[in-house]
């Protein structure tokens, strides 16, 4: 019997064009996301009201010149931007760009929304999961399904990591080669501030830093013949030097409703393992502001664990096809729909086919049909969206 896993990805793969397009195909994913961006703008106002400047100051680093060489932009007392819900599902809904430039927290709560609605229409189709894997942002969304907190109290995290992140300055860049050469690319060209801050598979990694010592790196891999690519996020994270950020945020989730225990196992692909009942959330949580995401770690014992089967939460297929790259000869499969089809089909429609099979090897895809768009380990694809 298949023990299955949701897996809530991070920030650097939200293409909302494409949770647009399967939410017009898929009744039940637009009334999913129209019940969670309601409950989202009913937390909002009261998260901007709380969440004051005194909590969210000035976030430069502990020590030494700010992660990036220029100043981050003035974000005192934002004020609260659209409701969520009559934005994204109105009848001209932004893109991933216009996400980006929007009010503070906009895209965070866009994100955030679609993963707890998207992991709901997972649980109705396939059933409840057996377990649930964060990653980085993820964390949030995993939180919520997992019955630790509201959506709302989920929301007031998101829009409090959002003020902390519009302070924090820097960049992060997708590198296509494992951990140990991008972390050598980062000790020559860096200057001892770039940092690999995502370990995503054994073929690709994201660097974290200032966008000055990014940029040095990215040259370096291009002389080697290495892919790397900047996403469009306008921050860095999971950088040692955020200590000062991690605290603040930390403040934010602690000023909340307070964290439950959750009703389903969370992996952490931070914490690098199951958190348990004795593990202080908030601390944890906080933590993916400065500690690395490790994926194939903690895949690994998810595998080692038991857990057969994966599907993602959310529109994007770059955590699916990163885990069938971890996950490659377990006997675990990653579920994916079909290139042009919506969320999942239900229950009566033929099932998604799996990106890695007990074999080993990707499944050829069924007679007419293309195959999956994934590139390789070594050539990482441009995220749609910031």
């Amino acid at each position: 019997m298949p023990v299955s896993v949701h897996m809530f990805p991070g920030q650097g793969d939200f293409p909302v064009q494409a949770l647009y397009r399967a939410a017009a195909r898929d009744g039940a994913l637009r009334r999913a996301l129209r019940a969670v961006y309601e409950e989202i703008d009913a937390s909002v106002a009261d998260a901007a009201a709380t969440i004051d400047d005194a909590t969210v100051d000035d976030a430069a680093p502990v020590s030494g010149t700010p992660v990036s060489g220029t100043p981050a932009s003035d974000t005192s007392a934002p004020a609260p931007g659209p409701p969520p819900a009559a934005l994204l599902l109105g009848e001209h809904p932004p893109g991933g760009r216009e996400l980006a430039e929007g009010s503070v927290g906009l895209q965070q709560l866009a994100h955030y929304g679609a993963a707890v609605a998207w992991q709901r229409v997972l649980a109705e189709r396939y059933g409840p999961p057996d377990a649930l894997l964060a990653v980085s942002f993820g964390e949030l969304a995993a939180l919520t399904a997992a019955g630790a907190w509201t959506v709302g109290t989920g929301a007031r995290a998101a829009y409090g990591l959002a003020r902390v992140l519009a302070r924090t300055p820097g960049g992060l860049t997708l590198i296509g080669c494992g951990e140990r050469r991008a972390a050598a690319l980062a000790v020559r060209a860096g200057g001892g501030r770039v940092t690999v801050g995502c370990v995503n598979s054994p073929g690709e990694c994201v660097l974290g830093g200032p966008v000055d010592r990014l940029a040095a790196v990215e040259r370096l891999a291009a002389e080697q013949g290495v892919t790397a690519v900047r996403l469009r996020l306008p921050f860095t994270s999971h950088h040692p030097e955020l200590d000062r950020q991690r605290r603040q945020f930390e403040a934010i989730l602690r000023g909340g409703p307070a964290i439950g225990e959750p009703a389903v196992p969370v992996y952490s692909a931070v914490a690098g393992r199951r958190y348990t009942p004795t593990d202080d959330l908030a601390a944890r949580a906080a933590d993916c502001l400065v500690r690395p995401a490790h994926l194939p770690r903690v895949l690994a014992l998810l595998a080692a664990h038991g857990h057969t089967d994966y599907r993602e939460a959310g529109p994007g297929r770059a955590l699916s096809r990163n885990a069938a790259a971890c996950l490659r000869g377990t006997g675990a499969r990653v579920h994916a729909p079909p290139p042009g089809r919506p969320l999942a089909p239900p229950l009566d429609e033929p099932p998604d086919r799996p990106l890695a099979s007990p074999s080993g090897q990707s499944p050829a895809p069924p007679s007419g049909q293309p195959p999956a768009p994934y590139p390789t380990t070594r050539r990482p694809p441009q995220r749609e969206g910031p």
